[in-house]
């Protein structure tokens, strides 16, 4: 009776394995659009802000140690991002809290460029996303970001406090006691 059951709960167990393993660690695709903001923090800067809509199309690669990857590319519309449309597909390590900074890798005519856009604030699925994007001085590739008066993006949003109220909600573990206005 023994050898009766043991082969049938031998190959239920390999396909409830086989399952978990496809489930877990093959990369989900994720094809967003999300019509947000794209505004200023800072009381003094209340009045600088414009409608834009986040184009998200990629997947997520799960490693057997959980490191989540995006792989994709990741679009603001009137966005004055110098980066070449060509060049615009990244590599975007995930944090458990859905964060990663966005950095563009490219060539152009053979020497390498590294282009540090911002840092990304997203959920499981991409349906809430905030960007903190860096400030630039005179076109450099690196920038920096200041809760007094940086510039975000955050969406779905329509008026300044829905985007104020994702920004603080997707930066929580970043910002801690602090609140972004």
């Amino acid at each position: 009776m023994k050898r009766k059951l043991g082969l049938p709960l031998t190959i239920i167990g390999i396909i409830i394995a086989v399952f978990l393993i496809c489930f877990l660690y093959i990369a989900r695709g994720y094809n967003v659009s999300l019509e947000g903001l794209k505004y200023q923090l800072g009381e003094e800067h209340a009045q600088v802000s414009e409608s834009a809509v986040l184009k998200i199309d990629g997947k997520v690669k799960k490693s057997i140690t959980g490191q989540r990857t995006f792989i994709g590319t990741i679009d603001i519309s009137g966005d004055d991002n110098p980066v070449p449309k060509e060049h615009r597909k990244l590599e975007i390590k995930l944090q458990r809290d859905g964060s990663g900074i966005i950095i563009y890798n490219y060539n152009d005519k053979g020497i390498p460029v590294m282009y540090s856009y911002g840092t990304l604030y997203t959920n499981s699925n991409f349906s809430e996303v905030t960007i903190a994007i860096f400030d630039r001085k005179e076109q450099s590739s690196s920038g920096s970001w200041r809760a007094e008066d940086g510039l975000m993006f955050s969406a779905p949003a329509n008026s300044r406090d829905e985007a104020l109220a994702i920004s603080n909600r997707r930066m929580s573990r970043v910002l801690q006691d602090v609140t972004l206005k």
